[in-house]
């Protein structure tokens, strides 16, 4: 059932879950829906086609090929895996799920508090950035062993421990643009527009 990029098209998404995306297409001149997986929702694509080859029914559609892509070559970088992102302007829903090694300093430290939760902000996004930034410097999807774990996060910024600078990072990008996204009053960091602006400014200087 494996099934070649070049036999099928893909168009507009027509919907999107948390676990995958779907689009409409074609495959081989047949309309079809194609659905993407997220990272996360690879295993459940996996279950699917398990369940799909058990059952056949004329109300259930059916799967008409699979296609394994190891790396995508994507123009975007997903700075923090939300399994369910809000909008800062209309939802006030606190309760989210993403990579624990990404959170904040401060969502983090309120986990360990009775009855205090601390949203998601711009600051905690801000937060999230620095380290994707620090992943891709360093060429890595891994962080430091003492930086994944809740407690070790938490003990390491308190005791002013932060990631070591990537070899191919200037002590003034590290000074000046990272370490500053990492303060743990949620004020202090830079806003994404202040990133933005100092990223383009030594991108001019580099040029």
């Amino acid at each position: 059932m494996i099934t070649n990029v070049d036999d099928f098209k893909k168009d507009e998404e027509i919907s999107c879950g948390a676990f995958s995306y779907v689009f409409k297409g074609s495959l081989r001149g047949i309309p079809v829906a194609i659905k993407v997986a997220k990272d996360e929702g690879r295993k459940s694509i996996h279950r699917e086609l398990k369940i799909y080859d058990k059952i056949s029914h004329p109300n259930i559609l059916e799967p008409k090929g699979v296609h394994f892509v190891k790396d995508d070559n994507a123009e975007f970088v997903e700075i923090s895996d939300f399994g369910c992102s809000i909008d800062l302007e209309r939802d006030y829903e606190i309760k989210f799920l993403c990579t624990e090694s990404h959170i904040s300093y401060e969502i983090l430290k309120s986990r360990k508090l009775p009855n205090v939760i601390t949203p998601v902000s711009k600051a905690s996004d801000v937060w999230a950035f620095a380290v994707t930034m620090w992943q891709i410097f360093e060429k890595t999807h891994l962080l430091p062993i003492d930086f994944c774990k809740e407690g070790d996060i938490i003990k390491n910024y308190e005791t002013g421990k932060k990631l070591p600078i990537p070899a191919t990072v200037s002590e003034d990008f590290w000074r000046y643009i990272l370490l500053p996204c990492f303060d743990l009053h949620p004020k202090a960091r830079p806003s994404m527009e202040d990133l933005h602006k100092s990223l383009i400014s030594m991108l001019y200087t580099f040029v």
